[in-house]
């Protein structure tokens, strides 16, 4: 079995979840409005010798089954419907990644392609406890979306395991080290990263490092969210999530390069980031999940 394919075998189990979907704060529309909320029980199966079964049953509003086949060239990926199955996107599923060792993973388009709605989610677990989060922009590529999802292995989320984040609990420094996948499947372990937001007059300065590679933004407060420096924005919310992600993304003929970035607070000393990189053509090139400690 591939290591991929293995990864994704190791969320067998059911997991009961609370999903919230939000209008994504954008400029000139600042508030973070909750627009719709679902429980959902999401049963994970492993059947016989290269299938994964997923079946995700939202109360009240019906059920969505998904086939996993390990395959030479990669994962195969078919919607089920009765006796019918129905071939996944390739342009996601050959961009899906699982992190070894974790319940963690990395999923959206492989390229942007004009005209079509982009997406992306990702998710950090460990244990029994599982985070997602959820981008989905329109046609124009803007904004439109967010979810952000709880779940829990064998049990519901908990009040306190569903507390929202705030911007005081990611202040200060963060370090420690973090793992990379390539779009290729080259893999880089013990990655250094470091992650710091500070107070920068009326404003903050946020600094991430990936490696020999640091990137310096400038916050500052808008409605609901922080609006950063190169065009980004971040969101803090239930689960101990915050999302930051692009007001726009890049047209044809500029430099598409953009991220989209998860965060959940596992504790109160310990940040999990799970980021997704893009390189100057659209393509998706690398995502870097970190285990950081507070300093």
């Amino acid at each position: 079995m591939s290591s991929r394919f293995e990864a994704l075998a190791a969320n067998e189990g059911v997991w009961e979840g609370v999903w919230t979907y939000y209008r994504a704060p954008v400029p000139g529309r600042t508030t973070l409005e909750a627009v719709n909320q679902r429980r959902s029980t999401l049963i994970f199966e492993r059947l016989a010798g290269d299938c994964l079964r997923q079946t995700n049953r939202y109360h009240g509003q019906g059920e969505f089954v998904w086939e996993y086949y390990d395959r030479p060239g990669g994962l195969e990926w078919f919607e089920v419907k009765g006796e019918e199955r129905k071939p996944g996107d390739p342009n996601f599923i050959a961009a899906v990644r699982a992190f070894p060792g974790s319940l963690s993973f990395t999923s959206g388009y492989l390229r942007l392609l004009e005209g079509v709605p982009f997406v992306s989610e990702q998710g950090v677990g460990e244990g029994d406890c599982k985070r997602r989060g959820m981008v989905m922009y329109d046609q124009a590529g803007q904004p439109a979306t967010l979810i952000a999802i709880r779940e829990r292995r064998g049990a519901p989320v908990t009040a306190e395991e569903d507390a929202p984040l705030t911007l005081a609990d990611l202040m200060g420094s963060w370090q420690g080290e973090g793992i990379a996948i390539s779009a290729n499947d080259q893999t880089v372990s013990g990655l250094a990263c470091r992650f710091h937001i500070s107070e920068a007059g009326d404003a903050l300065e946020v600094v991430s490092q990936f490696g020999e590679t640091v990137t310096r933004r400038t916050a500052r407060a808008e409605g609901a969210a922080w609006a950063l420096s190169g065009g980004q924005r971040l969101v803090v919310l239930p689960g101990r999530l915050a999302l930051l992600y692009p007001d726009q993304l890049p047209p044809p003929g500029e430099d598409r390069s953009f991220s989209v970035e998860l965060y959940w607070l596992a504790e109160p000393t310990r940040l999990r980031r799970l980021v997704r990189e893009y390189d100057p053509q659209g393509a998706w090139r690398r995502s870097v999940l970190t285990d950081e400690h507070r300093q």
